[in-house]
């Protein structure tokens, strides 16, 4: 049994792949974070008086006393880590730029996170650079491979057969679906079904309709309009609380993945136009769910020009 349970484990993470669902999930998902962060002024951060960074900075930042830089330093680790992005984002030098992205990434999102009360944006993705600066995702829809077809740099091996393919995408949609479980449970487990039944959702759409947060609602009429449906708000609760406590549910079957995929990201989106609540960073892990090799060949796209040498 345990041999049998190994095995399962085994080919879920190393199951022979294309490197193109990796390569596109790549490009779509570091240009999804340059984008996000291209206007970020990070030498202003470096301006901050240091007394509201010792209020809530991050924990391993304050165990390891690692400080703000001066805002030159700032602008210039900023600059590196754009750079970065958008290099990774094409998979050019795409092991070199993964791996800044990933260093210069951590420290940034750690240091504009740890001023007064962080809010939890941005640390899932830092660890998906991480995940992806240690991967061959740069073997397929990149300047790098283009580069390998004209002979200008050594060809590599065929890693399909290695899974090498594989398992970064499956060690993400694990880190995704665990976070909006986490999210669930936390729920639950702090305020118990009262987070449900309490009408404190209600709370949250009147908070946001007055106040807005990180940015106004869409339409601002709507999150009082919701606020007066005490059904409505019952039930938006009680659905959030499951689906986000089910989503590790989305990794046994594609049928499951199939409804609640859908669901936690138009779970996302709603709170984003009800409240203002942008969680953009959280929309941009999906292109790690979409099977864009599949979608190539039922359309006749990209395959024969992008992935050469890789999918036989």
């Amino acid at each position: 049994m345990i041999a049998t349970v190994i095995k399962k484990i085994y080919d879920y993470f190393f199951e022979p792949a294309c490197a193109l669902d990796l390569g596109v999930s790549r490009f779509l998902f570091f240009g999804i974070i340059f984008l996000l962060y291209l206007r970020e002024p990070f030498s202003l951060w470096g301006k901050t008086p240091e007394v509201y960074y010792q209020l809530e900075p991050n924990p391993i930042f304050d165990y390891m006393n690692i400080p703000v830089f001066s805002p030159e330093i700032m602008g210039i680790l900023g600059f590196v880590w754009l750079t970065s992005l958008l290099f990774s984002s094409i998979g050019f030098l795409t092991r070199l730029s993964t791996a800044l992205a990933f260093i210069t990434g951590a420290y940034l999102v750690g240091i504009t996170k740890s001023f007064g009360h962080p809010p939890h944006t941005m640390f899932l993705a830092t660890i998906i650079i991480g995940v992806l600066a240690v991967s061959y995702c740069g073997d397929a829809f990149s300047v790098d491979n283009l580069i390998r077809r004209k002979g200008w740099l050594r060809p590599v091996e065929s890693r399909i057969a290695e899974g090498e393919y594989r398992w970064p995408i499956r060690l993400i949609w694990i880190l995704i679906a665990l976070a909006f479980c986490a999210a669930g449970v936390s729920k639950i487990r702090n305020s118990g079904v009262e987070w449900i039944t309490s009408g404190y959702i209600a709370s949250l759409f009147v908070y946001h309709g007055f106040t807005g947060n990180r940015s106004f609602p869409v339409f601002s009429w709507l999150p009082l309009w919701i606020a007066n449906k005490p059904f409505l708000n019952f039930t938006l609760a009680a659905v959030t609380v499951i689906i986000e406590a089910g989503a590790p549910l989305v990794l046994f079957h594609p049928y499951l993945r199939i409804i609640l995929l859908p669901m936690l990201f138009m779970m996302i989106v709603f709170f984003w136009v009800s409240m203002g609540i942008p969680f953009p960073d959280m929309l941009a892990t999906f292109v790690f769910w979409i099977p864009w090799n599949n979608l190539a060949e039922r359309f006749h796209l990209l395959k024969n020009t992008l992935d050469a040498g890789y999918a036989d």
